[in-house]
């Protein structure tokens, strides 16, 4: 998939992460090339603005509609972010954070895309990111998030790519992420240069979830 629609975010807002740790992780179902999340009816859950009290998935009920008028956030109405990374076992799980930086509540259902490039304008390099579903979120949970709220999916990433031969990785640098929201076809670019795997997928990422940290 081209690289078409892209936000570049400066380095100066990239979030410490993947220096955070390093941990391991799982692996679900996925294919090559980045795509925007899939989404499904089911339990919505609620994440209030900067004035309420900031939620999690554990302690919110979901309930089972969105709201009436609220309708699913834009890339450009979202800030995109790395959150603090924790890690073990050699790789890293790190929140890549969407902040509603919109006047009004929107809503996100599912799994970004996410994938490595070589530049703000340059293709996925290897396998996008592997869905993986975590504490019953299968990516049919919907976040409505109110105007300065915040969501989060998880993304794991190895962090040495030497651990595999480089017959079967495929080894190459590469310039940082692309991320689509959920359900968008407008990319963000965050800069993150590292090497990654051209031949075997060394990324998972969760469903979008509500995020307090």
């Amino acid at each position: 998939m081209g690289a078409r629609g892209v936000r570049v975010v400066p380095v100066a807002a990239v979030i410490v992460a993947l220096a955070a740790g390093c941990s391991g992780g799982a692996s679900s179902s996925g294919g090559a090339g980045t795509q925007a999340g899939g989404t499904s009816a089911g339990p919505v859950t609620t994440v209030p603005g900067p004035t309420g009290t900031q939620a999690n998935s554990s302690s919110v009920a979901p309930t089972t509609t969105v709201p009436v008028g609220v309708s699913g956030c834009k890339t450009a109405e979202l800030g995109v972010a790395l959150g603090r990374g924790d890690g073990a076992a050699g790789s890293t799980y790190v929140p890549i954070v969407f902040t509603n930086n919109g006047s009004r509540a929107c809503s996100l259902t599912g799994y970004p895309g996410v994938s490595y490039t070589q530049g703000a304008n340059g293709e996925p390099v290897g396998p996008a990111a592997t869905r993986e579903a975590f504490e019953g979120n299968d990516g049919g949970v919907a976040v409505v998030i109110a105007a300065g709220g915040r969501a989060a999916a998880t993304l794991r990433t190895v962090n040495d790519v030497g651990v595999y031969p480089a017959d079967t990785c495929g080894p190459v640098a590469v310039a940082g992420l692309r991320i689509y929201p959920p359900d968008n076809t407008e990319s963000v670019f965050i800069p993150m240069a590292r090497q990654t795997c051209t031949k075997i997928g060394i990324l998972t990422i969760r469903a979008v979830a509500a995020y307090n940290g």
